[in-house]
């Protein structure tokens, strides 16, 4: 055992080689020109789309005022509203079921469609945990057909995909195929979001993929999708449009090339310098020289990557106690918060004011909030940027109950929908800085798998999300579980470790060394004890990401390495889309989750960059490069 050391200051790391990046040969050939401008246009249109798509059932699931009418001979004056029972004999009592259920107003929804009400009033909530299992279903594929077919040829499927079923949907005969539709829509939407946006990154030059990445299309997606709802009022239109303007996307198959860092480390080479040759013709720039010797340096790195790289399972998560307690906050969070963010948004009807406006809003409030977090979360820490955000979604929730216990004529309708989405947007904001916090916060050897099962267990929240959250029917008990889960989530996000200027572990021994150092524990004066095996300690004989052995970042100011698309090796069989399933747990993200296998893979949306502003700006080690 080496002698022990006190570091207060991480050492700098010893100079490196010149660089011979994909990232070099992006700045080469243009930098951010005509190509990547093309490229973005063309990726992120889809998650545009995906944006209106996933929030049709916001609208579709509307139950519009109606009619019980009984028999015939019934007293039209004995026929109820919103009841499934109808009085056929005053005297006697006697009571019939409806015969005919009598829609009112301009709203044509599946409810009016098919008569979704009574014995069948549970098929929309059913419907909808039927499309969120889609998205768990869509990312899952999408990671594996990604690392066989390629992310271009990945991508473009699930558009046509996603594009064809919208329109199918709309001539649905009965609403068990519209439930079978909406699964392969959500399905399209989980892949969409996993491949496409990753694909579109790749393209960008590292000091360009934070701005790009806080993009607000998905916002832009659901507000033109609220605009569209109030023009037409009519489910089977809506996903019609959808369908028919997600189809032109489709043309970008025909520009937009392979991903070079999946050709560089699938070995074809020669693929790869004709993505290269493209882009320098595109942006106007000379062929970058040495490009050959580049890529096959990218190329063999990798291979060395694989030939040492260790195997490491979810088991590894729970093994060491402090990786488990991490795990085990994280999860609850993510499944707590897409119970809450995805209840509010398609229980949205149910709020007072105009519907149309309330979808757009709900999305709209958080983008200027996303644009502060991007630089908080770096100036005041991870912590203190999501704390107050949960705090306010908490005091708001827990004064919604009070309002709805003691507001019985709803005279604070107004009130509490300012207050339900002033807390929604507070979740989403939030859930965009635990994002970025997940990806720092576990060792490299286990980040992925980390991040994975946090993004399932939101995909899970989002499944049983209809039968938790029901503000149509159950409001107050509704509000009273979200309020309770924020609570919960508020005082455990004090248990997390702070990682604002710490440097990421590679390996769990040195993750459990120091997660003293980040405690919210930790006394003053106490310093990081790092021993000699440190450098490269390894629980499984794991190489780290420069292959020196070092985890010391060469970083300004002690930034995180995680402040670019950081490249580290796979975790599990070291193929794009294998290990965790990286699924977008948020549609709003600031964090793109960390990359795989050197072209690696991402979640998602609502989430979906783990680039960070520092105050010492991007940085350029060897650690973030591929």
């Amino acid at each position: 055992m080496a002698n022990k050391k006190d570091v207060s200051v991480p050492s700098p790391a010893a100079p490196s080689a010149p660089a011979v990046t994909v990232e070099d040969l992006l700045d080469q050939a243009g930098g951010f020109g005509l190509f990547q401008l093309i490229t973005t246009f063309c990726l992120f249109y889809n998650k545009f789309m995906t944006g209106w798509s996933m929030f049709q059932m916001a609208f579709a699931g509307i139950v519009p005022s109606w009619v019980c009418e009984g028999p015939e001979g019934t007293d039209p004056q004995n026929w109820t509203i919103k009841s499934c029972r109808v009085m056929v004999n005053a005297s006697s009592g006697e009571m019939a079921e409806c015969q005919t259920y009598n829609f009112t107003g301009d709203k044509h929804t599946i409810i009016s469609e098919w008569d979704l009400v009574c014995d069948l009033d549970w098929v929309e909530k059913a419907v909808t945990s039927i499309q969120m299992g889609g998205l768990l279903v869509g990312a899952l594929l999408a990671g594996q057909m990604g690392d066989v077919l390629g992310r271009r040829r990945t991508t473009y499927l699930f558009v046509l995909e996603h594009s064809v079923l919208n329109i199918l949907i709309a001539f649905s005969p009965s609403w068990q195929v519209f439930a079978i539709c909406r699964f392969f829509i959500g399905l399209g939407v989980g892949g969409i979001l996993v491949a496409a946006f990753t694909l579109g990154m790749e393209f960008l030059p590292t000091r360009w993929r934070p701005m790009c990445a806080c993009l607000p299309v998905w916002a832009m997606g659901v507000s033109m999708f609220a605009l569209t709802a109030w023009l037409l009022e009519d489910w089977a239109k809506l996903h019609l449009i959808c369908g028919v303007c997600g189809l032109p996307a489709i043309l970008g198959y025909f520009y937009v090339p392979e991903s070079l860092r999946y050709l560089t480390v699938k070995g074809r080479l020669e693929e790869a310098e004709s993505v290269v040759a493209k882009i320098a013709r595109t942006n106007g720039k000379p062929f970058p020289p040495k490009t050959s010797e580049i890529l096959q340096a990218v190329a063999q790195k990798e291979r060395e990557v694989h030939e040492n790289e260790a195997q490491y399972t979810y088991l590894d998560l729970f093994r060491d106690a402090y990786i488990a307690r991490i795990t085990l906050i994280f999860c609850f969070e993510w499944f707590s918060f897409s119970v809450i963010f995805y209840g509010i948004s398609f229980g949205i009807s149910a709020l007072a004011g105009n519907l149309y406006l309330n979808i757009f809003l709900m999305d709209a409030l958080v983008v200027p909030l996303l644009i502060v977090i991007f630089f908080t979360k770096n100036i005041i820490g991870r912590r203190m940027t999501a704390l107050p955000l949960l705090l306010l979604a908490t005091v708001t929730s827990f004064t919604v109950v009070a309002l709805l216990k003691v507001d019985s004529e709803k005279e604070y309708g107004e009130i509490i929908t300012g207050l339900s989405l002033t807390a929604k947007t507070g979740i989403g904001a939030s859930w965009a800085v635990l994002q970025t916090w997940g990806t720092e916060i576990y060792p490299t050897v286990t980040r992925n798998l980390g991040y994975g099962a946090a993004n399932t267990a939101a995909r899970v929240g989002g499944i049983i999300m209809p039968y938790v959250i029901d503000l149509d029917d159950y409001m107050v008990p509704a509000y009273i579980v979200i309020s309770i889960l924020l609570l919960v989530d508020t005082l455990l996000l004090l248990l997390l470790p702070e990682t604002k200027g710490t440097v990421m572990s590679d390996s769990l021994a040195a993750r459990a060394r120091h997660s003293d150092l980040t405690s919210p524990w930790r006394k003053p004066g106490d310093q990081e004890e790092r021993t000699g095996d440190d450098a490269g300690d390894r629980d499984k004989g794991e190489p780290n990401v420069d292959g020196q052995g070092s985890s010391v970042n060469n970083t300004p100011n002690g930034a995180t390495i995680c402040e670019e698309m950081v490249r580290v090796k796979p975790e599990v069989g070291g193929s794009y889309g294998s290990t965790a399933p990286l699924l977008s747990g948020s549609p709003y993200s600031s964090g793109f989750p960390e990359t795989n296998d050197g072209f690696g893979k991402s979640g998602t949306p609502e989430a979906e960059s783990n680039i960070q502003a520092t105050d010492a700006g991007p940085t350029e080690s060897h650690h973030t490069r591929l």
